[in-house]
């Protein structure tokens, strides 16, 4: 039996869902399926409706601790999406002069099964840190499966390879209205066809996060900023130690297990110690950054001008990280040159300057 449903579940799209479904019930290893029985009923008006100002209200000020910060550079993304798979639910967060707030919030489907996805065919949500990749619509998309547009999450990311996760294919979809908002995915978040297309209007590929969590815990803006600042001082200190040409605690930030443009820590710190032998001066500023939390993984995204008395480059940086609530470990780093000189003009309007929290 095992054998027949491993089959039947690697190859979904070829089969009818009814055919899988069925394999799944008679696996005797599917012990981890959600039960949808003590789901609240919902009409289909009720999954469609937009309740953020409800939401808001009961959450007062309160904000998700996984937004540490969203960049007002408008090179990046202003709104978030946060999935909540416990509550299963999709938000929509927004950064404006009156704080981070709500601005969309639906009912969702996740994943058949429970937990955090390890692995391929495991039909759990993963839990993570992602973008939007790819949109699908159209000819090129079976609307009876995924309604009528998708997009591609980028899971497995780096945190995720780093553990072992395998997997792909996870999107953020919808379902036609004859399908039930509680049948439980193949590990996408799943929404109804027209909240789909209301959400569309807030994705930028490449760009907008989504941040999905197995229960999303909300503080005070005093215990985000709080947080905030504390990550953004150690990488303020990690930029000037780099600036200063301090190797030794400039180093200190990386993982053992550090890798970026095929070379280990080693190699890094080898290569890096001949750009500061080669170079007179270094000066390197930041925009300022988006930062977002899942348990102890963190991602930074940012501007980053470098100058050097003989090199200069301008671009995109990604910073993977963990935390444990004291120091910041970098376990990798991304960055992509950008000559737009719209982005630029915006980075000499939003560098980053930490100021320290008063008493």
């Amino acid at each position: 039996m095992w054998i027949l449903t491993k089959f039947l579940t690697s190859h979904y799209t070829l089969l009818p869902a009814a055919l899988v479904v069925l394999a799944a019930m008679l696996s005797p290893f599917n012990t981890n399926a959600f039960s949808t029985k003590d789901l609240p009923a919902r009409t289909l008006e009720e999954e469609a409706k937009d309740d953020s100002s409800t939401f808001q209200q009961k959450l007062g000020s309160q904000v998700p601790d996984a937004i540490l910060n969203i960049s007002t550079n408008s090179f990046f993304s202003n709104y978030v999406f946060l999935i909540d798979k416990t509550a299963r639910s999709l938000t929509i967060w927004q950064k404006s002069n009156d704080g981070t707030k709500a601005i969309r919030h639906y009912p969702t489907d996740i994943g058949k099964n429970q937990g955090d996805k390890t692995s391929l065919g495991d039909h759990k949500t993963p839990e993570g840190i992602y973008t939007f990749q790819e949109m699908f619509e159209g000819p090129n998309l079976d609307f009876s499966l995924y309604g009528s547009r998708a997009f591609k999450i980028s899971y497995p990311n780096l945190f995720d390879n780093l553990l072992g996760k395998t997997g792909s294919g996870i999107w953020l979809h919808a379902v036609p209205d004859t399908v039930a908002l509680t049948r439980g995915s193949r590990g996408c978040v799943v929404v109804r066809n027209g909240v789909i297309k209301e959400l569309s209007q807030f994705i930028n590929l490449q760009k907008t996060p989504i941040i999905i969590r197995d229960a999303v815990q909300y503080v005070t803006p005093d215990m985000q900023k709080k947080k905030y600042q504390d990550v953004a001082a150690k990488i303020e200190d990690w930029r000037h130690a780099w600036e200063q040409k301090n190797l030794s605690k400039y180093m200190d930030y990386y993982s053992e297990s550090f890798s970026t443009l095929g070379m280990s820590k080693k190699q890094w710190r080898k290569y890096k110690a001949g750009l500061n032998e080669k170079y007179k001066e270094i000066k390197v500023k930041f925009s300022e950054p988006s930062i977002f939390e899942q348990k102890n993984q963190i991602v930074v995204r940012t501007l980053q001008s470098y100058e050097s008395n003989e090199h200069a480059d301008f671009g995109e940086k990604t910073i993977y990280l963990t935390y444990d609530g004291t120091n910041i470990t970098i376990v990798g780093e991304e960055w992509s040159e950008t000559k737009d000189p719209g982005v630029i003009q915006g980075f000499n309007n939003s560098l980053f300057s930490f100021q320290p929290l008063k008493n």
